[in-house]
């Protein structure tokens, strides 16, 4: 089945034109053309209903494209430095206040960033404001979805960055262009059109600024224009003059002639995917056009099953894989652990006990038998600096002290916690003291960390 695009050429002054094409796998084919003087985009909604109701086709398989007359944009290619956001905004904006044409209270910008490692590259368009509006409200409001709004004859300033061609065009608003496009830089001149004789005089500038000129030159909208001395600058001449019938010969392939057709008037992708909402789908708009259910459900289903075969094999693979490696591992820390621990003999968790071993020795490390036969010595020294005082008991435990003692004197009790606090041992506690019923002896306990 094939899709049916209409591209809606707006003038300024004179006539405006639409041209309903239709496409068939690569091959787009003018079968109708309207031609209106004024009220273009009410007379076009209208047209397109007719057309689409007495053809019998969908709105679904229908988009438009738009293009709009120079008088209402201004179109500027900006180099900045590697800016997203918000400052990108900023710096577009603050470019095109220096330098537009027009009052920057009636205009608005729009504008496609493409994101390089060192610079951000920006074809920024400034458009009066409300106009874009103006002439899509009414296609939005009948479900015609606008594919594209495309500035003439600009556009071909970013649709050929890698597509060297010449360009001269004879426009609907009495002027012509000249467009010289290569991977270097493009050049655009307008001028009335009478002034024809302006052309070899700037494509000599041209070569001589650059030493070359493309090959090929794409010519429109004059039957009578004398190509021939475009084979001086060693220019090959493709003539387009019908505006019916869009189809064209060599050099120019499908996707050189998607290229061209916004140079021409005619329409194409140059705005597409811009954040605003005049350039997104429309929601009546279905993003996946169903031509045969079953075929659709038999693919559906195919790649469900390919897929579950592909997740059942790929968690197969990676349990024997990591069962295999546990298993590795696993007589790898048995080994280690003999090597290390050759006392224990029965061996059943590996890792358990190579965990509670650890633990033990990382207590021990923390008083160490060095570090208690210090504690000793600091005791002695401390009992002697203090007094009369006597320890009864004394139990270390993985780095955890318990002292009992006696003294007649209470207060020796506490210039004895006093000093082992000095030491800095941790948490010194005096967790008990009592008076002995038989004798005038004071019993007290102490615990501490080393």
């Amino acid at each position: 089945m094939a899709e049916y695009k209409g591209i809606l050429q707006l003038s300024e002054k004179g006539s405006s034109y639409l041209l309903m094409c239709e496409q068939k796998l690569k091959n787009l084919k003018g079968i109708d053309v309207a031609v209106f003087n004024e009220n273009p985009v009410e007379k076009s909604v209208e047209y397109i209903n007719d057309f689409l109701k007495s053809n019998g086709i969908s709105n679904d398989d229908f988009s438009l494209s738009i293009t709009i007359p120079p008088g209402k944009f201004s179109y500027r290619y900006l180099s900045l430095p590697p800016l997203k956001g918000k400052r990108l905004e900023e710096l577009v904006r603050f470019e095109w206040i220096r330098q537009t044409p027009f009052n920057e209270n009636d205009v608005e910008i729009k504008f496609v960033p493409v994101f390089k490692k060192e610079r951000t590259l920006v074809s920024a368009f400034l458009v009066q404001k409300g106009f874009i509006e103006k002439i899509t409200s009414s296609f939005l409001q009948h479900r015609i979805y606008i594919e594209s709004i495309v500035p003439e004859p600009y556009a071909v300033f970013t649709l050929f960055p890698s597509f060297p061609i010449v360009i001269i065009g004879f426009n609907t608003d009495a002027s012509f262009s000249i467009s010289v496009v290569d991977d270097k830089e493009t050049s655009i001149w307008i001028f009335p059109k009478n002034e024809k004789s302006m052309i070899k005089p700037l494509l000599r500038s041209y070569r001589s600024k650059h030493g070359a000129l493309p090959d090929t030159c794409f010519i429109y909208g004059d039957n009578n224009f004398q190509a021939d001395f475009l084979e001086e600058f060693g220019v090959r001449p493709v003539s387009y003059t019908q505006p019916d019938y869009i189809e064209f010969v060599t050099p120019l392939n499908y996707e050189e002639q998607i290229k061209i057709l916004p140079a021409i008037g005619l329409g194409g992708i140059i705005l597409k995917g811009l954040e605003h909402p005049e350039f997104s789908k429309p929601e009546f708009k279905s993003p996946l056009k169903i031509r045969n259910i079953k075929t659709i459900y038999l693919t559906l289903g195919i790649s469900c099953a390919l897929f579950l075969i592909f997740f059942t094999g790929s968690s197969l693979f990676h349990l024997n894989y990591y069962k295999s490696e546990y298993m590795k591992r696993s007589s790898e820390v048995t080994e280690i652990f003999k090597k290390s621990f050759p006392d224990v003999e029965n061996i059943v968790d590996p890792v358990a006990q190579m965990k509670e071993k650890l633990n033990l020795l990382r207590a021990r490390g923390k008083g160490g038998e060095g570090k208690v036969i210090d504690f000793i010595k600091w005791l002695r020294d401390d009992i002697s600096a203090i007094g009369n005082v006597k320890i009864t008991e004394m139990l270390v435990d993985a780095g955890k002290v318990r002292l009992k003692g006696q003294t007649k004197d209470l207060s020796i009790v506490d210039a004895f916690e006093k000093k082992l606090r000095e030491r800095k041992f941790r948490d010194v506690r005096l967790t008990r003291t009592q008076k002995s019923l038989k004798e005038e002896i004071y019993e007290f306990e102490i615990t501490l960390e080393l």
